[in-house]
């Protein structure tokens, strides 16, 4: 859920759903200001997310627990109002997640040296994007961490040329996880792209039976891939749509009798024919 969504169904802006699950607002000044919920706020907006009574019991606001669970706002004792709350130590040094700093560090170690920009090009972001992963996000005269995806560590990762294996070690197996993925397609596409093109310069007629298996097996390399691996990968030349792209041109040029049983295969979720001759 977006906060755009999750603002709208508390009846708050989006800057002010911000602000209060940040815990402070910065003025045009620079300075930031501490932000605390009233509780018929807060209660609003736990209900848009489908928190319950327990879960702000436990997160020490036991006036908006009493609001979500029916009582009056009014009668909330001071006993049950939030304590103030210290806002985050400027001086307080920032510290990236293991595995950026991982990244970074193959990027600070390389030789010759290579660039903020030159790595956050190869990696799809910008080199602001990068820069505020690795050391923070400015606000409020701080550097605050900044939430990383599964796929953004991979792309990072891929580009300094870090290892699936050093990434998973570092903390975060989901990076590593579509990682693998990537590299297995990339195999996979080496080998399909060979035979495609030794095909191709030999001009031989190409048997229709080999065709379909090779297709197929197209099909299921890009089939096997979830969401995020293929947004990992949708930005390499040899990623999931070249390889679809190659499948498509095949049956383009294949026999009619070829493109409608390739079609009764896929729709039954056939595997590769297992004698097909065809790269794994």
């Amino acid at each position: 859920m977006s906060v755009n969504t999750a603002a709208a169904r508390a009846g708050v802006s989006p800057t002010t759903w911000r602000s209060y699950v940040n815990g402070y607002r910065v003025l045009s000044a620079g300075s930031p200001v501490q932000m605390i919920a009233p509780a018929a706020t807060l209660a609003r907006m736990a209900a848009a997310v489908g928190a319950t009574t327990e879960s702000l019991l436990a997160a020490d606001r036991p006036d908006a627990a009493h609001v979500l669970g029916g009582g009056n706002a009014d009668d909330i004792t001071p006993s049950l109002l939030p304590q103030p709350r210290e806002l985050p130590n400027d001086d307080a040094p920032f510290v990236p997640d293991p595995a950026v700093a991982l990244i970074e560090s193959r990027r600070l170690a390389a030789v010759p040296p290579v660039s903020v920009r030159k790595v956050a090009a190869v990696a799809g972001i910008s080199d602001t994007t990068w820069r505020n992963i690795v050391s923070g996000l400015p606000r409020a005269g701080r550097r605050v961490k900044v939430s990383t995806a599964a796929h953004s560590v991979a792309k990072m990762a891929d580009a300094v040329g870090a290892s699936p294996d050093e990434i998973e070690a570092a903390g975060r197996p989901d990076a590593a996880t579509l990682m693998r993925n990537s590299e297995s397609l990339r195999k996979n596409n080496d080998e399909l792209l060979a035979r495609w093109s030794q095909l191709a310069d030999q001009n031989i007629a190409i048997d229709p039976d080999d065709l379909l298996r090779l297709a197929i097996t197209i099909d299921h390399a890009s089939s096997l891939l979830d969401a995020a691996s293929r947004d990992f990968i949708g930005r390499l030349d040899d990623g999931v749509t070249l390889i679809e792209r190659i499948a498509g041109h095949l049956m383009d040029n294949a026999p009619d009798a070829v493109v409608q049983r390739r079609r009764r295969l896929l729709e039954r979720d056939a595997d590769p024919l297992p004698h097909a001759d065809t790269p794994h």
